[in-house]
């Protein structure tokens, strides 16, 4: 017998079943899985660099969105037979009406994963994942290399689905947040330098405090304040754009 281990050995959870797991304390918080494709995968550990990060990230993300948004971390969506916990959705309605309910991709207009030792699940399997479910939006803080990656016009009948356009944003570039198809902000990361986002109230905020780019916190860079936009490249797929990040 062959011993070597293939997905179509390995046992599928339903999304059912998964949920009954964690209600049953089966599965805990402590475990650190989500449900992926019907198969528990382990997800990554958190180094300050993702923690910091994500945290500024989120701080742009509240002082900006309008009202009928709102922001949520590391929470579960279901997305047919997964249930993957993005670090960052931006969700259509108000925080109550999810009361009782699970957030899902009809009400996502932005996913963001950021991603290190993730990074080739989140270019693959999570690509993927969000193009089928026709997530308009999906962002990769990329801290390996030091940009992030837009991807856009998700293209759901194919096998494996994928985003249409990609943009990279690297070092000294304007990345901005679009709603419904408006550009509402732009983010204006580190230094002096204050963002003016494009809501009626005007405020200024600084994505990054100054002196926060160095070499240790290289993962703050793309996001630094800029005048001009590197980097970008449309194509009719993500794999004719970035190389092999379709999934298999």
């Amino acid at each position: 017998m062959s011993a070597d281990l293939t997905l179509d050995r390995m046992f599928r959870l339903s999304l059912e079943r998964y949920e009954a797991m964690m209600s049953a304390s089966v599965l805990t918080e402590s475990d650190h899985v989500e449900l992926i494709r019907g198969h528990l995968v382990k997800k990554e550990g958190k180094d300050q660099a993702h923690i910091l990060a994500m945290g500024l990230l989120v701080d742009w993300l509240y002082s900006i969105v309008p009202q009928g948004w709102f922001v949520s971390t590391e929470n579960p969506v279901v997305i047919a037979d997964s249930m993957p916990e993005p670090d960052v959705i931006l969700v259509r309605g108000q925080r109550r009406d999810f009361g009782n309910r699970r957030f899902t991709p009809d009400t996502l207009e932005l996913v963001v994963e950021v991603s290190d030792s993730s990074l080739e699940i989140d270019r693959n399997v999570k690509l993927s994942l969000y193009a089928e479910a026709g997530i308009p939006l999906y962002w990769i803080v990329n801290l390996r290399d030091h940009r992030v990656e837009v991807y856009t016009q998700p293209q759901r009948d194919t096998k494996p689905a994928y985003y249409a356009a990609l943009q990279i944003y690297g070092p000294a570039v304007r990345l901005p947040l679009t709603l419904d198809g408006a550009e509402i902000a732009t983010i204006a990361a580190g230094g002096s330098s204050a963002l003016k986002d494009r809501t009626q109230q005007g405020v200024g905020t600084a994505f990054l405090p100054s002196g926060a780019a160095n070499a240790k916190n290289r993962f703050l860079t793309p996001l630094l304040d800029t005048r001009r936009r590197v980097g970008t490249r449309r194509a009719s797929s993500v794999e004719e754009s970035t190389g092999a990040i379709r999934s298999p």
